[in-house]
């Protein structure tokens, strides 16, 4: 028994399991021409349903490792991001702390040779 389903253009034919034709699994898709005069033609264009569950996978694949890729170049932006504020809350500290020892020694300074 051979089930026939109109398609958009196309007749998907899947053939029941006592209809097996040896090399022929078991839900196994072919696509016929809809044209009339080839619609009694057997040689149809086998297309296994694995092939479109592998097609699904590989999506499925790339679409988990773009969302990982995503997902470490933000951590990485981040943490750039982060160190580059680290490093100029550091810079500005030190600059501050140089400042300081500088005006300190210089009143110093000042205090000793007024004194002297």
């Amino acid at each position: 028994m051979v089930i026939v389903a109109a398609g958009f253009g196309k007749f998907h034919a899947l053939l029941v399991p006592h209809r097996q034709a040896g090399k022929i699994t078991r839900g196994s898709t072919f696509i016929l021409d809809t044209r009339p005069a080839l619609l009694g033609n057997a040689a149809a264009t086998r297309q296994p349903a694995t092939s479109r569950h592998y097609k699904h996978t590989v999506k499925a694949i790339a679409a988990v490792v773009v969302v990982i890729v995503v997902v470490i170049v933000v951590v990485v932006e981040v943490v750039v991001v982060v160190v580059v504020v680290v490093v100029v809350v550091v810079v500005v500290v030190v600059v501050v702390v140089v400042v300081v020892v500088v005006v300190v020694v210089v009143v110093v300074v000042v205090i000793v040779v007024v004194k002297s």
